[in-house]
């Protein structure tokens, strides 16, 4: 299956009021479940972005405390998974990998330094676990953007901005390489910050590229291109949902 079938994932919503779970007495800096996902994807000495091949980010306009409570929520208790909070230190060092198929799902969540008001959303799924985002955008109503991007050397490369406002998918905008050919998508009125001009670009790659993407991200307030956006000055939170018995 490509990553854009991958992609295609139905949009589920996760019902049902949520037991909070214990948050787990664990020490900073990095938990031994974080350790294990890690995997050396991050390179020091580099900016995260040009460090990772592919990243899948959801960047929030609420507080830590309200969207980890949204997505407690949203999860809620089921008798057949496990869902744990832990606290972790947050830096470009410790931000998980993001696989296919991985055993249990996660995403870490953080206050980053360029922006202590909103949160960063970074899942393990290669999707950046887009049903859960989508139900915090749609039936939770927070305000956010989120983004995939790679490079055009990656297999299925992609750059995507998908911005939720009021309750409802305000933009899509998309440029991927769908075995075999590159496809150009686009939804919704454009943001007055976007080179609509450059979407009519001959070659369907160039449409999006990686720089124009993370300026995007730079005029809605998430300073990508900084490691300070991928770290934050309190714990973040770690929250796996896995099968029980995983």
């Amino acid at each position: 299956m490509t990553r854009s079938g991958f992609w295609a994932a139905e949009r589920l919503s996760y019902g049902g009021t949520a037991n909070t779970p214990e948050v787990l007495a664990v020490s900073c800096p990095t938990s031994s479940r974080l350790a294990k996902m890690i995997g050396g994807s991050a390179h020091l000495g580099d900016t995260m972005v040009n460090s990772r091949e592919f990243i899948a980010a959801t960047f929030i306009d609420s507080g830590l405390d309200e969207v980890e409570s949204a997505i407690l929520d949203r999860l809620g208790s089921s008798p057949e998974r496990t869902l744990n909070v832990e606290p972790v230190e947050v830096s470009p060092a410790t931000i998980h990998r993001q696989q296919y198929n991985p055993a249990a799902m996660a995403t870490l969540l953080w206050a980053p330094l360029t922006r202590p008001t909103g949160t960063v959303f970074f899942a393990n799924l290669e999707d950046g676990w887009h049903t859960l985002v989508y139900n915090l955008g749609v039936v939770c109503g927070v305000s956010c953007l989120s983004i995939r991007a790679s490079g055009n050397a990656d297999e299925w490369p992609i750059r995507e901005m998908l911005v939720y406002c009021d309750g409802a998918e305000r933009r899509l905008v998309r440029v991927m390489k769908d075995d075999p050919k590159w496809e150009f998508f686009e939804q919704g009125e454009p943001l007055s910050l976007e080179d609509v001009d450059g979407y009519s670009a001959r070659l369907l790659r160039n449409r999006l590229p990686l720089d124009r993407l993370y300026d995007y991200c730079e005029h809605l307030g998430w300073s990508v291109r900084d490691d300070r956006t991928w770290t934050s000055a309190r714990p973040g939170r770690l929250i796996t949902w896995s099968m029980r018995g995983a």
